[in-house]
């Protein structure tokens, strides 16, 4: 099973593969880890809306980032290889020495990542299934996606080969 410990999330803050929201409970983990990702998501998504509305320093989105990494590491050791860890799109792996390794995308395939997600979201609904307003911003999200995909082979062409990862 792939385990994703989701940031800027509304639920349990733990995901399947199939984004469905995962009751910590049910994986036999200890109370403590289950209460901090209830705390991370019930107190710094909270932070993050605010920091989104710009009434919140941009240390504490850092905070809030490091808090659901450092969740994502906990949560790895504990599962050790018998499920996959990801968190923001990149997967949490532990090394041999017990520590566990965190490589993030680069940005722009992070961003490519979001905008694919918000269109997957759309799909298996047909159009009389969603309001005319969802079909349109279905519809818009979907070609933003196309062009926002040329723009990075774009940039892609024009970055010296070691920058790329």
């Amino acid at each position: 099973m792939i385990l994703t410990i989701k940031s800027r999330y509304r639920g349990t803050g733990l995901v399947d593969e199939f984004g469905n929201d995962l009751k910590p409970e049910l994986l036999d983990l200890p109370k403590e880890l289950v209460d901090e990702l209830r705390g991370w998501i019930s107190v710094d998504s909270d932070d993050y809306d605010d920091y989104l509305k710009g009434d919140v320093q941009p240390t504490n989105h850092a905070k809030f980032f490091e808090t659901g990494l450092n969740l994502a590491k906990k949560l790895k050791k504990l599962v050790g290889d018998k499920h996959k860890v990801m968190y923001e799109y990149s997967e949490v792996k532990l090394l041999t020495n017990g520590d566990t390794q965190y490589t993030p995308l680069n940005p722009l395939d992070i961003i490519n990542r979001k905008i694919t997600d918000m269109v997957e979201g759309f799909k298996g609904f047909s159009d009389d299934e969603i309001s005319e307003e969802e079909t349109e911003l279905k519809n818009e999200l979907t070609k933003k996606l196309e062009d926002f995909k040329d723009q990075i082979e774009e940039l892609r062409k024009n970055l010296p080969k070691e920058s790329i990862n």
